[in-house]
């Protein structure tokens, strides 16, 4: 009986020594975990919280992905763990639409947080601007006063395959108001897992600046879907882009906005020093936009016409449906007025307007839209009037 008792005691010594070992290595961990110092959703460590810190983070959750050098900073909402609520979470809180990411935040600092995620020190490639990449606009060339629903397109260059990206731009808000920011129109291929509204990783927000007249539009797309977490696979994530639409901004022109033959610049790039402005999410890495441009439009007053005057003789008959046809299939010149022109108010100028005309001037067809005589648009649409004889020769 003496034996088989010391025997037991040997083996609960043992037992007690695994469990103590166990522990230490355990605090050890956590030790070695609450040291490293990191900035919490920092996930790529390059010192600053951006839409590429959401590309790193969701990086690591794809099959086949390499652990993160610092799971701690790429733990977004500190709940101990690394998951696609952490990618959401700095991505909500990226375009201001949530809660900034809890301690250490936004200095380095040692997780306050008891967890087993490592980080280790490790170095990212600096933020330096990159000739290689940048941001343009494409748009009409000239706009009214008082316009709606003006299109406006951010097109990318790159020198890589990128998983997402992010603009930061002033607007001048006493001539534009940002109306709608979506993906209609651009190459990203439309996707009932990443729909505009619904899908987390779109986000955009309109905030104000310290300068009453300018606001800050913030947008930013990382190419993954959320459920599941998948890579979206198109031209942008699969090689270089040279001035490929990837987003849509919609604006109205403000009534009051200022008039001229010259441009009028309504959109600049925010600082550098505002964080992600205008970067690409590259292998989870930021590529800073070197070349960003401006957006400056041509503001036009709308202006008096005759509707149905094509040739501007200051008379509506037969020669008008001609001038019509001869501008759009004979080569004929860009009339003076393209509203007058757009008999049939349709807010463009094709062959039914010139068959609009013929109708009302000889088949007894409805009456040509106001204003008949002259006077401004009540459509206000794109269709711009530099010249007419309301106005004098």
């Amino acid at each position: 009986m003496r034996t088989v008792r010391i025997v037991r005691i040997v083996r609960i010594v043992r037992i007690v020594r695994r469990i103590a070992l166990a522990g230490l290595l355990a605090l050890a961990l956590r030790g070695a975990a609450q040291a490293a110092e990191f900035i919490r959703g920092d996930a790529n460590g390059d010192g600053r919280v951006t839409l590429s810190d959401v590309a790193h983070i969701a990086d690591q959750l794809l099959p086949g992905a390499l652990p993160a050098a610092c799971a701690s900073a790429a733990d977004g909402d500190d709940d101990g763990a690394v998951g696609v609520g952490d990618a959401i979470a700095v991505m909500l809180w990226c375009f201001n639409h949530g809660p900034p990411p809890p301690q250490p935040f936004p200095d380095p600092g040692s997780d306050p947080s008891p967890d087993l995620l490592a980080c280790e020190p490790f170095t990212a490639p600096g933020r330096d601007p990159d000739p290689a990449y940048g941001v343009s606009w494409t748009h009409p060339a000239a706009v009214q006063r008082g316009q709606p629903a003006v299109e406006l397109f951010v097109r990318a260059r790159t020198a890589a395959a990128i998983e997402g990206f992010s603009i930061a731009y002033l607007v001048e808000d006493a001539s534009l108001e940002v109306a709608s920011v979506d993906l209609e129109g651009t190459i990203v291929p439309p996707s009932p897992a990443a729909r505009p509204g619904t899908w987390s990783f779109f986000q955009w927000d309109l905030a104000p600046t310290l300068i009453p007249e300018v606001r800050l539009l913030v947008a930013g797309v990382v190419f993954v879907t959320e459920s599941p977490l998948e890579r979206m696979a198109f031209a942008a994530t699969e090689g270089p882009l040279d001035g490929e639409p990837l987003l849509r901004v919609v604006a109205n022109v403000r009534p009051e906005a200022p008039a001229g033959p010259e441009p009028w610049k309504v959109l600049w790039p925010a600082p550098e020093s505002f964080p992600g402005a205008n970067e690409y999410a590259v292998g989870g890495k930021a590529r800073v936009a070197g070349v960003v441009d401006d957006l400056g439009i041509v503001i036009v007053d709308p202006g008096e016409f005759l509707r149905a005057d094509s040739n501007q003789d200051e008379r509506v008959d037969v020669s008008d449906p001609i001038a019509i046809f001869a501008y759009l299939f004979l080569g004929g010149p860009e009339p003076d007025c393209l509203s007058a022109c757009d008999m049939n108010d349709d807010s463009r100028v094709d062959i039914s307007d010139g068959v609009f005309g013929l109708n009302y001037l000889f088949l007894g067809g409805p009456s040509i839209p106001e204003p008949t005589s002259c006077g401004l648009d009540p459509t206000l649409d794109g269709l711009l009037c530099p010249r007419s004889r309301c106005r004098g020769p």
